[in-house]
């Protein structure tokens, strides 16, 4: 695993129970909606020149950015998980 994505500040994220990988995606889904949304809301603060505005709107697109990657964290952990339980299921069906 990629020591960046690793780091415990994506421990919490990855505690979050989702069910499922389609609900981790789901959930993915709409944050990177809220990212771009964000982001949309700081360029415009920055044009019409409103520091608080794009201070605060610069914080939360960094904490959404962090969750994210958390979300990605725990993808790419199912699905070495996947590829590991089909490894195991292909080497059982061989040695039958």
């Amino acid at each position: 695993m990629n020591a960046p994505l690793a780091s415990s500040r994506f421990q919490a994220v990855e505690d979050i129970p989702h069910g499922s990988s389609e609900m981790t995606r789901e959930c993915l889904a709409d944050l990177l909606w809220q990212i771009s949304t964000r982001a949309t809301i700081a360029f415009n603060s920055l044009d019409l020149g409103d520091d608080f505005g794009l201070t605060r709107s610069m914080r939360c697109l960094a904490a959404e950015v962090d969750t994210a990657l958390g979300l990605l964290v725990q993808i790419k952990a199912e699905a070495i998980r996947a590829r590991e339980r089909q490894q195991a299921r292909c080497s059982d069906e061989v040695s039958a």
